[in-house]
């Protein structure tokens, strides 16, 4: 029977395409006109005040209380999602910077811009995990030794790069290929040292997609109840995890999930179970032994990489992207490589698998992807997809045609 649980939050925003693409990527332009160009200014801060206003700002001012009072969680916060804090201003980035701040938060590491890199080049993604470390501890003045990757990726490659990393743990799905049928029960110990933290699937599922199903035959599900759950789960330690917008934007307030999230702690207290920060729990808790898959898993969908790579226009974007990226590198301009790793986000991938797809999935994807972009049908908007990607290409031309003639003048003549 769990002791004690972890909570953890992901917090994470998109840079959405502009579609269709309205200005050319003009070679002598700065990188700021190119990103202002590919990504749609105005759509996204649309979307991301309104997700603000049901979601971030009063789920963020109910967690401050409830920390105040004795409660623990983890947060996890994209790079991506800081940018769009930061342009959308008061309350918004005061109340967070707080939060995070807050004694009885850990921050855990995310891999900034929630990309593919993993799969493209481990050497960066090594490097670029480094960067998120060392830019939240010298802000917030805590040791960030716990990270969730992209989308809760997991393989051998992954672990041994986080491993190499200096990170202390990482956090995985506990699906039952990884955890078996019981469910996951505390900490596992990976090949090196390493700790693996599986995230309950079930009881995180139960409210993450559950919660204001009428169908489910959980439904409605109270604070009470959901304890109870937690404590006789397995083992003495287990994490819940999920989007943050699961509070106010995937279940609006009218579903109870403020009111029910408020009690929780209250139901946990009465059964004897403490809510902790990771940190607390990664020498104490007992741990058992996993091997890290070859193929990556994660906690999208059916818990496999096809999720974002398994339809053909997925499969089309991912080798853009691979390709943009190791051209971008060829041009030697940090400006360049930072935008196609914004050009990597796994949402891009995630707003495309409703394609010649049916059910609960699709339907998520479909949710995800800009109700703008539909206005332009299936086709129309696949192919505005390719042309972010071919005038990225075509401009990245440009620069190493101005690479290659800087250096043709600057070479000594050779004498024959």
């Amino acid at each position: 029977m769990a002791q004690s649980i972890a909570f953890y939050l992901l917090m994470h925003q998109p840079w959405r395409f502009r579609l269709p693409l309205a200005d050319p990527l003009l070679a002598d332009a700065p990188m700021n006109q190119w990103q202002a160009a590919l990504f749609d200014g105005p759509l996204n801060r649309r979307y991301f005040s309104g997700v603000a206003e049901r979601s971030y700002i009063p789920m963020l001012t109910l967690l401050e209380e409830l920390l105040d009072q004795g409660f623990c969680v983890n947060l996890g916060v994209s790079w991506t999602f800081w940018e769009q804090a930061e342009l959308f201003g008061e309350p918004l980035t005061s109340l967070l910077s707080r939060v995070l701040a807050h004694p009885g938060v850990e921050i855990v590491g995310v891999e900034p811009y929630h990309s593919l890199i993993p799969f493209i080049d481990a050497a960066m993604f090594r490097r670029r995990m480094k960067w998120m470390q060392g830019r939240l501890e010298k802000r917030f003045k805590k040791r960030v030794q716990v990270t969730d990757t992209t989308e809760m990726f997991y393989s051998d490659l992954i672990y041994w790069s986080l491993a190499d990393a200096g990170f202390s743990a990482m956090l995985i799905d506990g699906r039952p290929s990884v955890a078996g049928a019981e469910g996951p029960a505390g900490l596992y110990r990976g090949p090196a040292s390493l700790k693996l933290i599986p995230r309950h699937w079930r009881l995180s599922d139960d409210v993450g997609y559950r919660f204001s199903n009428r169908d489910w035959d959980g439904y409605p599900l109270l604070a009470p109840t959901y304890a109870e759950w937690l404590k006789n789960a397995p083992g003495p330690f287990i994490t819940v995890g999920w989007d943050f917008e699961t509070f106010g934007e995937h279940h609006r307030a009218e579903t109870g999930i403020f009111a029910f999230m408020r009690q929780l702690p209250v139901e946990l207290k009465r059964r004897g179970i403490t809510s902790v920060r990771f940190s607390e729990v990664l020498d104490v808790v007992p741990t058992a032994s996993l091997t890290p898959p070859l193929e990556a898993e994660t906690w999208a969908g059916t818990g496999t990489v096809d999720f974002f790579v398994g339809n053909r226009p997925q499969w089309h974007m991912f080798l853009n992207m691979a390709s943009v990226y190791h051209k971008a590198k060829l041009t030697g301009q940090p400006g360049a490589v930072d935008l196609a790793l914004r050009l990597m986000q796994s949402d891009h991938l995630h707003m495309l698998h409703w394609y010649e797809l049916s059910g609960p999935e699709a339907d998520v994807s479909m949710y995800f992807t800009p109700g703008e972009w539909w206005d332009q049908g299936r086709d129309g908007m696949l192919a505005g997809l390719e042309a972010i990607f071919a005038a990225f290409d075509r401009a990245l031309d440009n620069l190493l045609y101005s690479k290659r003639a800087r250096e043709s003048r600057t070479s000594p003549t050779t004498l024959r």
